[in-house]
């Protein structure tokens, strides 16, 4: 009688722990349990439904956010390109000053690449001079010129007879045309005091011809 009982009461206890616990179950099939605090499920097919909405939740959210990102990337890209082609080129004019940005140098044509704005920019020569040595000319551009912005300007003829632009190049903008003042600000005046150039008679105007 004694082992009756105890096979009873054993298969009880399995048959209690096979089942879920008694309690009410919310809309998602689960509840908290009250002993643990803890969040659970009866049904285990509502739980995995649930971590897969919350993770294609996840997944859209990111994608969202990496589609906003380039998105914004390209907005950037297209408002620069804008900008650019809205810049007007420089409309040069005889005797005029421009404030440029200067790029890089040709000894061997005695021209330097010159920046007027973000869609114009130009070779131009240095009136009045012609290079004694190629690669000292380039190095000293590297070394003191190299992306300065500087004066350019222009005499009453913009171009020499080969259709290339020509203008002097000022340090600084001059306030008189003193030989001090050109001989301290002129670039084309400093390139021949260094020995990197050498005086060229022009067929052209060159209002500082005399101070060469």
């Amino acid at each position: 009688m004694k082992k009756i009982l105890v096979s009873v009461w054993i298969l009880l206890l399995f048959v209690t722990s096979a089942f879920p616990h008694p309690g009410r179950t919310d809309a998602n099939g689960g509840h908290y349990d009250r002993k643990t605090g803890q969040y659970h499920y009866h049904n285990s097919g509502s739980s995995s439904s649930r971590s897969s909405s919350s993770s294609s939740t996840n997944r859209s959210t990111s994608s969202s956010a990496s589609r906003s990102t380039s998105k914004s990337g390209q907005n950037s890209n297209e408002v620069s390109n804008l900008y650019i082609q809205l810049t007007p080129t420089v409309n040069i004019e005889p005797d005029g000053f421009y404030y440029v940005r200067l790029l890089g140098a040709n000894g061997k044509n005695n021209t330097i690449k010159v920046r007027f704005n973000e869609s114009h920019t130009e070779d131009i020569r240095l009136i009045g001079i012609q290079s004694i040595n190629t690669k000292k000319f380039n190095e000293y551009f590297k070394k003191h010129l190299f992306d300065k912005k500087i004066w350019i300007e222009f005499d009453k003829n913009i171009r020499d007879e080969k259709g290339v632009l020509i203008a002097h190049f000022w340090m600084e903008k001059p306030n008189d045309s003193s030989e001090d003042t050109i001989k301290k600000y002129l670039l084309n005046a400093m390139l021949i005091d260094e020995g990197i150039t050498e005086k060229k008679d022009e067929e052209i105007a060159n209002k500082y011809a005399e101070y060469l």
